[in-house]
């Protein structure tokens, strides 16, 4: 069966950008992204208590799956799949929210004294 137009649709205008955006934090790029999170909101002592880099790729793995998950998603919801659709997608959506939640734990820097 062809892929329709909306599939292709989704992938270049939904798909396709979140992933990129992940790469770049992946890579530890993009700081400037980190306002959102409110690092930047910090005084300058609380952030000395974060790992900038670590926060920045922890994003990128979060985003970079929703990006696939998102991909796999539509393709199969196109396929008239929802059943399937319902089983794959619906246990990884905790995923989206417990990486995150990792950024919190795992971007500390450790204090060696």
């Amino acid at each position: 069966m062809e892929l329709s137009f909306v599939f292709w649709f989704v992938i270049a205008f939904g798909v396709l950008p979140i992933a990129i955006i992940g790469i770049v934090l992946l890579l530890g790029y993009g700081g400037s992204m980190l306002t959102v999170a409110g690092y930047y909101a910090m005084t300058e002592e609380q952030r000395r208590g974060y790992d900038a880099k670590r926060i920045l790729r922890i994003a990128g793995a979060a985003l970079l799956l929703m990006a696939a998950l998102l991909a796999v998603f539509f393709y199969m919801f196109l396929q008239d799949s929802v059943g399937v659709v319902t089983i794959v997608f619906i246990p990884l959506l905790p995923l989206l929210i417990v990486i995150p939640l990792m950024n919190s734990k795992f971007s500390k820097v450790k204090k060696h004294n």
